[in-house]
């Protein structure tokens, strides 16, 4: 009978490990941290590498430019696993370059925006290019081989899903696809985009 009891105790305390962590799993959001990264100041005696200029503005876009200290600004995203739900614009009225404001618009506004009012009551990014956004969104997404996504994004984006790199674009002439061509399943995504300028701020990422 003790044996049956301390069996039956096991199989209980399995059943609710198992709960949790689907629970826990389960959790529908997407994590997004924001830096702003000060460029180096136009300099006339090196002028292609400063300002506007700087290569974190021209090169290509990837996890390195990420600073590797605390955000200045998190947030998070609902997510349903299909698509990847960003959808951040500058076509409302309001100071659309504000980080805040930016972030809790959209086709999926952000909640949970926390950070210092310096970073999140001010714009994304200036001109003549002082500073930058660097965003980092990390989540999972259900994804199958041949999927398109679309991008219409300003400035620059570089999304991998599943250990692979599915577009790595600079200035964007227009909307653009692109394609996963792994196998099918939920996987996690990351994603860097950077905004500079401060100009225009577009980041809207959707399947076909």
């Amino acid at each position: 009978m003790k044996a049956t009891r301390i069996v039956v105790t096991l199989a209980l305390a399995v059943l609710f490990f198992f709960a949790l962590t689907t629970t826990a799993y389960a959790q529908n959001y997407i994590n997004g941290n924001l830096y702003r990264v000060y460029v180096s100041p136009y300099n006339d005696g090196n002028p292609m590498a400063t300002g506007c200029n700087d290569p974190i503005i021209t090169a290509m876009p990837s996890p390195h430019l990420v600073p590797m200290r605390h955000p200045d600004i998190t947030f998070s995203l609902a997510t349903t696993y299909s698509g990847i739900p960003v959808g951040f614009d500058d076509t409302y009225p309001k100071s659309s370059l504000m980080a805040e404001a930016w972030l809790t618009h959209g086709s999926n506004p952000s909640y949970n925006v926390l950070g210092l009012p310096m970073y999140t009551y001010s714009p994304l990014a200036d001109y003549p290019c002082t500073y930058v956004s660097v965003i980092d969104i990390t989540g999972f997404v259900s994804v199958y081989n041949g999927e398109k996504f679309s991008f219409d994004v300003d400035d620059n984006v570089w999304l991998m899903i599943n250990g692979m790199v599915i577009t790595q674009v600079a200035h964007p002439a227009g909307p653009y696809q692109a394609t996963y061509t792994g196998p099918n399943g939920l996987f996690p995504f990351r994603l860097v985009y950077v905004e500079s300028n401060g100009q225009h701020a577009r980041l809207k990422v959707t399947p076909k």
